[in-house]
């Protein structure tokens, strides 16, 4: 079935380089994140277009300039303990933390800092960010990867994390990460710990590896064993879910330099060498760049809809018979353009989760920020 482009915003800005939705001013209706990465000359910004009904959405301008240079991804949470959600956006050397104020729709209430710890010599792009309670004292915790000089690091939150000050980095693995990629907090082991699933596009082994949380709360500088699931050659999104419905989660993970998807899954025993691989879907032309599971057709089996480049294009993939062979692809929809980065979220609240898309042109008019309304049942 056809899934409906709706426009969010166009000719607004170049390069959508970074996309989330979230309620951000928790009104019921689901909000879109965008980061402009502003790395062929535009002006870097960070906005929130918020929805005011599924067509229509009003654009506030956070942040402007330099600091959002290279946005590449967002996590968000409640950060200071106010109950508005705030944001935290990996960019080029640092990492920036934007804390809602009063009104989420004054741009002059959200305040702008650097995380301290995330920024320096030697610190090149952040790739990916997440917020989880790891040390079991005050604010969420920040998870984050640099793919130069490859470095995987969680910065623990100060008391009173009103800003940037405070946050204490510390290692998870600064010594194999090589061209870190991605990360997705997951409880792998089943401990009730959240660990890490990282991506290292770089690595010659272990591009994909689990991290052991070890607990953290007496001692937050005890090491995370690394347990490796895959040389899965480049990888560089991924995302966890139960494939297989075991009861146990699993990686799925995109290589644009093979042109393919591949799911791996989780052995009973943890400590085996490996996790067996198996191929989701392989494209002839399209590059696959960005990935997010999702039960698409709310049967209770996860789906994956995959973002590609060159050719631009929207794909869903659902297993059919068995999980362990190529899943069957769905056309979600096909462009003139190059897709950067997607998202999920009810937008239109439906009960039927939607995507939206961060999407390149050939030329900066025709850069687009969309949402498509999922037509699945």
């Amino acid at each position: 079935m056809a899934w409906s482009p709706i426009t969010i915003s166009s000719g607004a800005n170049v390069e959508p380089s970074a996309i989330a939705v979230a309620d951000i001013n928790v009104d019921g209706l689901p909000d879109v994140v965008v980061g402009y990465g502003g790395t062929t000359g535009s002006t870097p910004e960070i906005v929130i277009f918020f929805q005011t009904t599924p067509t229509r959405f009003q654009r506030i301008s956070l942040l402007q300039g330099p600091g959002a240079l290279g946005v590449r991804t967002f996590a968000i949470a409640d950060i200071s303990g106010d109950g508005r959600l705030d944001l935290i956006a990996a960019c080029n050397g640092q990492l920036i933390y934007l804390r809602q104020g009063e009104s989420a729709l004054n741009p002059f209430t959200w305040v702008s800092d650097v995380i301290s710890g995330s920024s320096g010599a030697g610190l090149g792009q952040w790739t990916d960010v997440a917020l989880v309670q790891l040390d079991g004292l005050f604010a969420p915790d920040l998870v984050a990867c640099n793919g130069d000089p490859g470095r995987l690091i969680w910065f623990r939150s100060p008391q009173f994390p009103l800003n940037g000050n405070g946050w204490t980095p510390i290692g998870i693995d600064t010594a194999t990460r090589a061209g870190a990629s991605a990360l997705v907090i997951e409880d792998i082991d089943r401990d009730n710990l959240p660990d890490v699933m990282s991506a290292a596009a770089g690595e010659s082994q272990a591009t994909l590896a689990w991290y052991r949380n070890p607990g953290l709360t007496v001692d937050p500088t005890q090491p995370w064993l690394r347990f490796a699931v895959t040389g899965f050659a480049q990888p560089t999104r991924i995302a966890v879910a139960d494939v297989d419905r075991d009861g146990r989660s699993d990686v799925i993970a995109c290589s644009p330099t093979q042109r393919r998807i591949g799911w791996f899954q989780q052995p009973v025993d943890l400590t085996e060498p490996a996790w067996q691989g198996y191929v989701l879907a392989d494209f002839s032309t399209n590059t696959p760049v960005d990935l997010i599971a999702a039960d698409v057709e709310v049967n209770g089996q996860p789906d994956v809809v995959v973002a590609t480049a060159d050719v631009g294009g929207l794909r869903w993939f659902t297993p059919i018979n068995s999980v362990q062979s190529r899943w069957v692809e769905n056309n979600l929809a096909d462009f003139s353009l190059n897709v950067n980065r997607i998202a999920m979220g009810d937008i239109d609240r439906d009960g039927r989760i939607d995507v939206a898309a961060a999407l390149l042109g050939a030329t900066a008019s025709e850069d687009t920020v969309a949402w498509f309304l999922n037509p699945e049942f």
